[in-house]
């Protein structure tokens, strides 16, 4: 029972109460097997699972749970990330279940549990860090004190003196190994029962087979014992997987730090003005929620009640606060910083834009491009490759005359020394690293061979409106008696919804002229005719605005007509000359298009723009940004086989569009990018969402690009060299299992500091907009 505090307030007031009220905390099922408790119903009849994998160690293991479960037809979706030992299944209400899944997935040997909710991963990694870090410190406290007793031995201890070391070795050996080989051991046991092998088999037969020798020597009187060289082996491998375990964690701190603005609980309004706090499970669609100053706003909704400064730079990336008020929107993980607001939730839980944005930074590592997949096949066949060499080593040395415990000991150092960690980390961290960079700088990655394709992107597309603009329009232009109208034309636009009638009430309320020029006499009689305009009785006449016909503009200022963004006014006194406006308007490019551009085309890169709009507004886009090759008034389909014919062609294509008449082409460009303010159906499609209103940062992602693909490549000839090294020093006997598992486990975390490197080059990458372009 958990004790949760209501409360009672008054948002004109500010007035809180507290009172005590008791709620339970709902319960988890009553049977092992049933996780039909667990499943979450998403759109369209859709279900999906997520289970944590606790013995998901390798990349073996993430194609084995792939190609296992993507071949399954009534499995709509299937994600496995590695990283955090997640799978997360999405099947259609009826063709499968939660319970079936776990049996199958137990079925291939690995042990899963469901996701309670998100912080159970933070909860997950942290078990799985303490666990590593204990058998960490007894292996090497027992490798320490094997070593000193080992001394004796080195220096010459002979009979009954070597033999009573050598036990007192193996009693603090044997039952140290058996604790602190257990994240190998578990793991290799369950790919046997399951019937495949992974890379802990090897791991864990070495370790087993020098312990072994080593008691039979021991047993045996023999002179050489090799404890100290199986807990040291076990110590640098564990040493190898922590360091491993970190630098996926610090890889994923976006990620971690999206999940700490998931809210808990909700503090709810009853339809009796009481306060109730509810867990965020139980929030609804429609309720309303209350958010004080300070606290994060726990679901996606519209304001109903409150004024406050919202802190955006969850979405934007903005440190700049936004002034937020009744008829708004805003989302989970936004928080509130100075006044109380009441809203009504219209997203909660797994529909809301701040669990959006988290599956897309997870989906941007679990699709495997090329590279990926060229790493995840290598590793596949490593494992029985791995144990053909050792066999070999063996009974080619036993051939030649070697005594069979020398024969062993070698094909042990031949295990260690070819796990395929390095080859395994080479693409994928590469990958996390650059993901955790590109949302920093407001970009994320929805697709991990994104980064591969745009690093040989020769040719962007624009689209116009909402992508070089921002589809904000603003007020450019007043002519003839313009000052004069301008007070009541605006009173009269706020009375539409049309988007010029919108722009030209928000220009006068944004002018600081609303308290001083703000006429004090009320229009009467409004009305709106669609495709014409409005009309109001003012004072002693009629106040007109819209169209050039509508408004009963004198013929004598016709030729004015020809504007594509326009508002004519007019007001007309019985016996009086009309007085006649003309306002014009213009679409606000994007921060940093100009500096884009600019920079683009200087990387020798083609810029082209396309656009559905006028002939003659999309020239003079054109001409001002610069862009020699533009088509206009294209349909959608028309767009799409125009990116087609370039792919044709040979060029490969990033196409950067927001609108749903943009998502043909963004799914058919070699790569592509929608801005923050784009549709859902530019926005799924898109291979990178921008998520502030600049397109400054694509030239930094371009950059980001190209040193991604050269750290992949120097990981891969990193990774082969190693082995091309250190697999002949192994077979020819010249590495013991010592000298073997350091350089193991030295190779992995050269690999993954190389992957690091990309945080310090990306620090000088051109994130902001060139200055020595200037904006217009």
């Amino acid at each position: 029972m958990a004790l949760i505090t209501d409360h009672k307030i008054s948002l004109n007031t500010l007035e809180v109460t507290s009172e005590p009220q008791s709620y339970e905390l709902p319960k988890g099922p009553t049977s092992k097997k049933d996780l039909s408790y667990f499943q979450t119903k998403l759109e369209n009849g859709v279900v999906a699972l997520d289970l944590i994998v606790a013995n998901m160690n390798c990349a073996g293991c993430m194609s084995k749970i792939e190609r296992t479960f993507s071949e399954d037809p009534k499995l709509q979706k299937v994600r496995v990330n590695l990283s955090q030992k997640l799978v997360h299944f999405e099947w259609f209400e009826g063709e499968t279940g939660a319970n079936e899944l776990f049996d199958d997935l137990t079925a291939l040997g690995f042990k899963a549990s469901p996701l309670l909710n998100d912080n159970d991963l933070v909860k997950a990694e942290s078990v799985e860090m303490r666990r590593l870090l204990w058998c960490l410190g007894v292996a090497g406290f027992a490798a320490a004190n094997v070593m000193l007793l080992s001394v004796s031995v080195w220096s010459g201890a002979t009979g009954a003196t070597r033999d009573l070391f050598h036990w007192l070795s193996a009693l603090i050996a044997i039952p140290a190994i058996a604790f602190a080989g257990r994240p190998f051991f578990d793991s290799a046991w369950t790919a046997l029962r399951a019937g495949h092998l992974n890379m802990d088999v090897p791991i864990s037969l070495a370790v087993i087979l020098a312990t072994g020798l080593s008691l039979f020597e021991t047993a045996g009187h023999g002179e050489h014992a090799f404890f100290d060289a199986a807990l040291t082996l076990l110590f640098f491998l564990l040493i190898g997987r922590t360091l491993d375990r970190l630098m996926r964690e610090q890889a994923f701190s976006g990620v971690r730090q999206l999940l700490a603005f998931k809210s808990t609980v909700a503090q709810i309004i009853d339809d009796n003005g009481k306060q109730r706090t509810l867990p965020i499970s139980d929030i609804e669609i429609g309720m309303r929620v209350l958010v004080l100053p300070g606290e994060t706003i726990p679901v996606d909704g519209e304001i109903l009640i409150g004024k406050s400064d919202i802190d955006w730079s969850l979405v934007n990336g903005e440190a700049v606060p936004r002034k937020a008020q009744a008829g708004d929107e805003v989302f989970s993980g936004l928080v509130n910083l100075s006044g109380p607001l009441e809203i009504q939730t219209t997203a909660v839980g797994e529909t809301t834009l701040l669990s959006e944005i988290i599956r897309l930074m997870e989906q941007a590592n679990e699709r495997a491009p090329r590279y990926r997949k060229l790493a995840d096949r290598a590793a596949s066949v490593y494992a029985p490759l791995v144990h053909l060499i050792a066999l070999f080593t063996f009974a080619g040395w036993m051939l030649y005359g070697m005594a069979w415990q020398d024969s062993l000991y070698t094909a042990i150092s031949v295990l260690i020394i070819t796990c395929p960690c390095a080859l395994g980390l080479a693409v994928p961290v590469v990958q996390v690293v650059a993901g955790s960079i590109a949302h920093k700088h407001g970009l994320l990655m929805k697709d991990g061979a994104a980064l591969e394709k745009l690093s040989e992107v020769d040719t962007v597309v624009f689209d116009k409106t909402g992508t070089l603009t921002l589809s904000k329009l603003n007020l450019s232009g007043q002519y003839f008696e313009a000052a004069h109208l301008l007070p009541i034309a605006s009173q009269l636009a706020k009375n539409s919804l049309h988007p010029l009638s919108k722009a030209l009430a928000n220009t006068y309320k944004n002018s600081g002229l609303r308290e001083s020029k703000e006429p004090s006499d009320v229009l009467l009689d409004i009305e709106e005719h669609p495709g014409l305009g409005l009309r109001a009785t003012y004072q002693d006449g009629e106040l007109r605005l819209g169209s050039f016909e509508w408004c009963k503009i004198d013929k004598a200022y016709e030729t004015y007509d020809q504007v594509d963004l326009m508002l004519w006014a007019s007001y007309s006194v019985p016996g009086e000359k009309p007085i006649v406006a003309l306002f014009t308007f213009e679409d606000e490019l994007r921060p940093g298009v100009m500096g884009l551009i600019r920079t683009l085309k200087a990387q020798n890169l083609d810029v082209q723009l396309l656009s559905g709009d006028r002939q003659e507004a999309v020239e003079r886009m054109a001409q001002l940004l610069n862009i020699d090759h533009f088509k206009a008034e294209m349909k959608p389909d028309e767009k799409c086989s125009y990116i087609e014919e370039l792919g044709q062609n040979g060029s490969k294509v990033l196409m950067v569009g927001d609108g749903i008449n943009d998502g043909p082409s963004l799914k058919a460009a070699f790569t592509s990018l929608s801005p923050s303010s784009a549709s859902d159906v530019a926005q799924v499609t898109a291979n990178f969402v921008l998520m502030n209103d600049s397109l400054k940062s694509i030239i930094g992602l371009f950059q980001l690009a190209k040193s991604s693909r050269a750290l992949i490549y120097q990981n891969f000839a990193l990774a082969i060299v190693y082995n091309l090294i250190a697999v002949p020093i192994a077979v020819f006997g010249f590495a013991t299992p010592i000298v073997a598992a350091i350089a193991m486990s030295l190779s992995s975390m050269i690999v993954t500091l190389n992957a690091l490197r990309l945080h310090l080059l990306a620090s000088s990458y051109q994130w902001q907009e060139d200055k020595s372009f200037p904006e217009v």
